[in-house]
């Protein structure tokens, strides 16, 4: 048997056929490559197209937010400015991106910050001193930084809130390094003793200025984002809130 075979391998009009049969293989798998590398090109071209007329639409919101640091009593509407004299019973601090600071808010009422602190403070009958380090337009890649500056500044919090994800996505940041990043910083709160909590990456596909195609990319992307920052963020002792589902009708 082996030697019928070799016979018929061996075989001159046996060896060109396999041999144009490779080639055609060969050629028809570099054009297929070719056209796959030239539609992903064009596609991606597209997207970005798309991306730019949604950041006209949209445009930049440069504004500061309004003052909100302070401590809230129970049943306070405005903060008492802190200086070292001033007592409370615990520390928030605030984490994170433009959505974090407030920023677009009209009022110092409508900051996330402001909402959390009144909220614990009529929860527990105590003074909250709130403190916001989160930057508009911040990733992940500066949590380090912000952190960095809360141990510089004074004692760290007894509770943090993180607000922070699309950002990475508007970056195209990859999803396992953002969640990693997010992870080392929920770490380092809570190894200073802070309470963490974390609101994941809201869904960017309600935004309807963005448009199709675009709009079920980032909203893919985002809810991918979401996922891993939930898991980066029990896995460092935190505690993840998916603002996706939870904001949606308000985005």
């Amino acid at each position: 048997v082996r030697a019928d075979v070799g016979r018929r391998w061996c075989n001159p009009a046996r060896l060109a056929s396999v041999s144009r049969t490779g080639l055609k293989a060969s050629v028809a798998t570099v054009v297929a490559g070719s056209s796959a590398g030239t539609l992903s090109w064009l596609g991606y071209n597209y997207l970005m197209s798309q991306a730019g007329a949604a950041r006209g639409v949209i445009g930049r919101n440069i504004a500061k937010p309004p003052e909100a640091d302070g401590v809230y009593a129970p049943g306070a509407d405005s903060p008492e400015l802190w200086w070292r004299a001033v007592p409370f019973d615990l520390h928030l601090m605030i984490f994170g991106d433009s959505s974090a600071a407030g920023v677009g808010a009209l009022t110092a009422s409508e900051v996330p910050g402001v909402q959390v602190a009144k909220l614990l403070a009529s929860e527990t009958g105590k003074r909250i001193r709130l403190s916001t380090k989160a930057i508009g337009g911040a990733t992940s890649r500066g949590l380090s930084g912000q952190v960095d500056a809360m141990f510089v500044a004074g004692p760290p919090p007894d509770a943090a809130v993180i607000l922070i994800g699309a950002n990475d996505v508007t970056a195209k940041n990859a999803i396992h390094a953002s969640a990693k990043r997010l992870g080392d910083a929920v770490r380092r709160l809570r190894e200073s003793g802070a309470v963490v909590v974390v609101g994941t990456c809201p869904d960017l596909g309600v935004v309807t200025a963005i448009p199709q195609p675009l709009r079920s990319v980032v909203r893919e992307w985002g809810h991918r984002l979401a996922l891993a920052q939930a898991s980066a963020t029990r896995n460092a002792g935190g505690h993840p809130v998916p603002l996706a589902d939870l904001l949606a009708k308000e985005f």
